[in-house]
């Protein structure tokens, strides 16, 4: 009977440990201690409709008046569902789709209820269920955000831990509206601190929901010899822009009021008038660029930018607050560059 007993145990905590091992990376990363509580995670709560939950406890010392106790749950994606906890008073918290009966916690008191959350566009949807694709091209996680009353999805990248202490460098996360269009790239970190373009700031978001984590994402190289995987069909770079200035005789087949399409996929067509004139090739290429923080002419090279390979004109180019800038050097190979941190970029044309 005793060895009974000692098997069972056994049995027991290895069950338990295995449990532990399986957690996905964010959910053991939950586990916090400090001198004043204590998070711990204690077991998987698995509910109808093939869903789990992972629960923790919160304890707090007796002498933190201001400290919380209680549980908190959270999904396969470290999104925090529910709470409820006591301090010096107490409060509950419930997301849209989940009930205090399932989660165990039937009768608790003045539970506040999510909203209903956002439906995710069909586009978006293909892309989540293509893991192997956004492992591959160093995807880490999707986000699903809204801002000035739109939803967008944010592709965050895995950065390689070389440039994790590169205070000059900034890293861009482009979100797509619900048709997969570019709508607002934000760039973070470096000499931009936070910022967006096409008039939107940090203080527009009103909500974020992680959709998907990618635990097996790679460390996508930021260098300019560096071919972006094309397996993953990430929605296409595509903007428009008029010709306000030509600034260099190499381009003077852009005239005053010409209109240009830049697509990372069907490359840059040149309009006229209503007129299409010609479609040029364009490589699309990703770099980050150290610079410093001190000199003006180089500031914009501080962002993350995505620049490419013009093949008529032998130049690389990108497009950086309206400006159509293009390397001072002409390059006969996609190839060529070797480095970003000696190259001199000027402004061929003005937009708008």
């Amino acid at each position: 009977m005793k060895n009974w007993i000692i098997i069972n145990l056994l049995l027991l905590v290895f069950s338990s440990s295995s449990t532990a091992q399986d957690l996905p990376p964010c959910i053991k990363s939950l586990n916090k201690t400090t001198s004043l509580s204590n998070t711990t995670f204690e077991k998987v709560v698995y509910l109808k409709g093939n869903r789990k939950v992972y629960q923790f406890a919160i304890k707090s010392v007796p002498q933190c008046l201001d400290c919380h106790n209680g549980t908190v749950f959270y999904d396969e994606n470290c999104n925090e569902i529910a709470s409820f906890l006591k301090g010096r008073g107490a409060r509950a918290y419930i997301d849209y789709g989940y009930t205090a009966e399932e989660l165990g916690k039937a009768g608790y008191p003045d539970i506040k209820l999510g909203v209903k959350k956002d439906p995710v566009s069909n586009c978006i949807e293909k892309l989540l269920s293509n893991t192997d694709s956004l492992e591959r091209t160093g995807v880490s996680r999707i986000v699903q955000v809204r801002m000035k009353g739109k939803v967008l999805y944010g592709f965050e990248r895995r950065v390689d831990p070389k440039l994790a202490n590169c205070k000059d460098c900034s890293t861009a996360i482009v979100y797509y509206n619900a048709d997969c269009k570019p709508e607002v790239t934000f760039r973070v970190g470096g000499i931009a601190g936070i910022k967006g373009d096409n008039g939107y700031t940090a203080s527009d978001f009103t909500s974020k929901t992680t959709l998907k984590i990618v635990w097996n994402s790679k460390v996508v190289k930021n260098d300019l010899n560096h071919k972006p995987n094309n397996d993953l069909k990430l929605p296409d770079l595509h903007r428009t822009y008029v010709v306000d200035k030509n600034l260099l005789p190499d381009f003077k087949v852009f005239k005053l009021g010409d209109k240009i399409i830049v697509s990372s996929r069907d490359g840059l067509k040149h309009i006229r008038k209503g007129q299409h004139l010609d479609t040029y090739k364009i490589i699309p290429l990703t770099y980050i660029a150290q610079t410093n923080s001190a000199s003006k002419p180089n500031a914009a090279l501080s962002k993350q930018s995505q620049i490419f390979y013009i093949e008529p004109f032998k130049r690389y180019f990108k497009i950086v607050d309206k400006s159509f800038m293009v390397t001072k050097a002409k390059y006969l190979q996609t190839n060529a560059l070797k480095s970003t941190n000696k190259v001199e970029w000027m402004v061929a044309l003005e937009l708008r």
